[in-house]
């Protein structure tokens, strides 16, 4: 007969591979989704690499240089000129163009008088900077060039394009003008060969060895082979298929989100057993969790079946039979969260020491106190609904697992923070098994919450966010 310690171990091995599953599903489903985007994207003709020169992003320092005045409109960046050289530097953002995959640039502008439009380069940020000019008359211009072609200099000697590789790393667009003018620009892009297949522009993101490693891992190659905008990836080799089909939307998972909550709240009707009602209102916000669902763009229904299932927990929260709990919790409950946080965070301050990763900025005040309130949410869901309705009668790890579980699911598709929900959920129940406090965990909830992010490796723990904006948010 297994043992009850054997018993949990399994248990734990078990959700810790569920974790493993739904992270790797939902990073496969964005990394797909993303290269069609990419693939789409070019094949339509537009280009990824596109400055529509209408807002202050679009330049460095979110303005245009030595000029008389300047304003940002749908309709492209509208310059006041005078006599001389202005300077209307590109937001490369720090990172840099590849030429060769990219060569061609467009531009529309429209001017009052003749110019000298210098577009000007640079292989290396801050490095040697490359001229090539164009004679333009009054009017409006579409230019389309191949960057190939032109002839660059510095100074008075011959130069090519980008390094040896074709990359560029500073753009700059330099009108010069003999009398004052009025210039707008709008829509410059890089683009491929105008015969070059779209698979040319292929994000390597679906090639990254995503199979057997953590998404933390994958997604950190992703960021340091990024080279322009954040959701995109320069190809160092073509995928062995040509596809260009368009990513279709999946409407699976809101349907079956939205259908395991209908049955979590006809069981709830029916006064069914409520660990099954909870698991069914649970599993479907898990499924759009991992189905990368939950984002900016999310359908109505989806939202709509977060809302039932939250209700349906809010309604088992007010109805289930507990003891009293201590809001403000007594001396032994702070003592021992106490302990608890300092033990961990001695421990990630260990491990920050021992990967030398740089220190990142403390978190303000007002993310502190939205933290501290969605701690206080998160708490009051696991002492109210989890831990009542799913956990077992013993105090053992057995017992406390349910719970765990369910906490560490809600937080798909992150790994890292999975596991570690997975942990802190046996130690809270544990904890509330004992104490039966509130205002201790949750203060301990978000004291963690907030430093382990400045303190683990991105490697362990790339970002604290959940669902589709653990795949796009910014880390560290």
């Amino acid at each position: 007969m297994i043992s009850r310690r054997a018993s949990a171990a399994i248990g734990v091995i078990a959700v810790c591979a569920l974790c493993w599953l739904l992270a790797q599903s939902a990073l496969w489903l964005h990394l797909s989704d993303q290269a069609r985007a990419d693939r789409q994207i070019h094949r339509s003709g537009h280009s990824q690499l596109q400055f529509n020169l209408s807002t202050p992003t679009d330049l460095i320092g979110g303005r245009a240089l030595d000029v008389q005045a300047q304003s940002f409109s749908t309709d492209g960046l509208r310059l006041d000129l005078a006599p001389g050289a202005a300077n209307v530097p590109i937001g490369f953002d720090g990172r840099c163009l590849s030429a060769q995959k990219f060569p061609r640039m467009s531009l529309e502008l429209q001017s009052s008088q003749p110019l000298k439009l210098a577009l000007v380069h640079s292989p290396t940020a801050g490095g040697e900077q490359r001229v090539s000019e164009i004679a333009l008359a009054k009017g409006a211009h579409t230019l389309n060039l191949d960057l190939r072609e032109l002839n660059w200099w510095a100074g008075q000697q011959p130069r090519g394009l980008g390094d040896s590789s074709g990359r560029l790393c500073e753009f700059r667009l330099v009108p010069v003008v003999n009398q004052p003018t009025d210039l707008q620009l709008s829509q410059l892009r890089f683009s491929l060969d105008e015969n070059a297949p779209a698979a040319l522009a292929w994000s390597d993101a679906i090639a990254l060895p995503a199979r057997w490693q953590r998404p933390e891992s994958v997604l950190r190659q992703r960021d340091q082979s990024r080279t322009h905008a954040d959701r995109e990836i320069w190809p160092d080799s073509l995928p062995q298929e040509a596809e260009t089909a368009a990513s279709k939307p999946r409407h699976w998972p809101a349907s079956l989100a939205i259908s395991l909550s209908l049955i979590a709240v006809v069981l709830a009707t029916l006064r069914r057993n409520s660990m099954l009602v909870v698991s069914m209102a649970l599993t479907g916000p898990i499924t759009l969790l991992a189905s990368n669902r939950l984002a900016e763009g999310s359908s109505l229904i989806d939202w709509l079946s977060v809302v039932m299932s939250a209700a349906l927990l809010l309604y088992l929260g007010a109805s289930t039979k507990q003891s009293r709990i201590n809001l403000l919790g007594g001396a032994s409950a702070w003592r021992e969260a106490l302990q608890g946080v300092t033990i961990v965070l001695l421990l990630a301050l260990l491990v920050h020491r021992l990967a030398g990763q740089p220190a990142i900025g403390w978190p303000d005040t007002s993310d502190l106190l939205r933290y501290f309130a969605w701690a206080a949410i998160q708490q009051t869901l696991l002492q109210r609904v989890l831990i009542p309705n799913l956990n077992g009668a013993t105090n053992a790890w057995t017992g406390a697992l349910p719970a765990a579980t369910a906490f560490a699911l809600l937080h798909t598709p992150n790994f890292s923070l999975m596991l570690l929900c997975l942990l802190a959920g046996l130690w809270w129940s544990s904890h509330y098994a004992r104490h039966r406090s509130w205002l201790p965990l949750v203060a301990a909830h978000a004291v963690l919450g907030a430093t382990l992010p400045l303190f683990l490796p991105l490697d362990w723990l790339y970002s604290a966010e959940v669902g589709a904006r653990f795949f796009t948010a910014p880390a560290g």
